[in-house]
């Protein structure tokens, strides 16, 4: 179990990796960016996965495990990947092929499909008009109304991989700060909107991850 929570997220990573090098090949460039954004969503799932078979004394500490995971494989698969694929040459072009338009075209797909589908909360939906009127106790309606269960570490990442895509790729394009302002704003109403209208309670937590995150 060691060797496979040690060593799956760095498999994720490279599988990640190549699904987008063979997506960037064979598909127009536009799919590039719904491709790494899909892949962002998805993988806090496996994340959580991995962190059960592990063994922490509270629930701060799970958190910051989480966080750990799912910031680097978002790091990577959202800024490191695409300046690998793409073509040195074509890094100040101003087609779609560039790394410009590239960059533009993740921060936009990232920005509505993830805030997008949080405020939709399909799951949460589904749980609330479909399987709750369908429950045969009180017990288990009333676990199906409670809501969507949501991280925190994901909530951190989701923040950070925003910023770390502005900051890695400034240099060649500044206006990354101004679309990850415009990110962070729907990002603060989206999660708002869940706070008070879709989310579940979750657990108290101390200061383990803001701490994990600025360090």
């Amino acid at each position: 179990n060691c060797y496979f929570v040690l060593f799956s997220p760095v498999g994720a990573i490279i599988l990640g990796a190549f699904v987008v090098y063979f997506v960037n090949e064979f598909l127009p460039p536009k799919f590039v960016a719904t491709t790494i954004s899909a892949l962002n969503l998805i993988f806090p799932l496996f994340a959580k996965f991995l962190t059960s078979f592990e063994s922490h004394s509270d629930e701060g500490s799970v958190q910051t495990s989480l966080y750990c995971k799912i910031a680097l494989f978002r790091w990577v698969n959202t800024a490191f990947v695409i300046t690998l694929i793409t073509h040195f040459t074509s890094t100040l072009e101003k087609d779609e092929n560039g790394m410009i338009p590239k960059v533009f075209e993740i921060f936009v797909a990232d920005i509505l499909m993830t805030n997008g589908l949080q405020i939709a909360d399909p799951f949460g939906h589904l749980q609330k008009h479909i399987i709750a009127p369908r429950a045969k106790t009180q017990d288990a309606m009333n676990l199906a109304m409670s809501g969507t269960d949501y991280e925190l570490a994901e909530r951190y990442t989701n923040m950070t991989k925003l910023l770390f895509l502005a900051f890695w790729f400034n240099a060649i394009y500044p206006g990354a700060f101004f679309l990850c302002g415009i990110g962070f704003i729907f990002i603060f109403i989206a999660d708002r909107f869940s706070l008070t209208r879709t989310w579940a309670r979750t657990s108290k937590l101390g200061t383990s991850i803001a701490d994990a995150s600025r360090t």
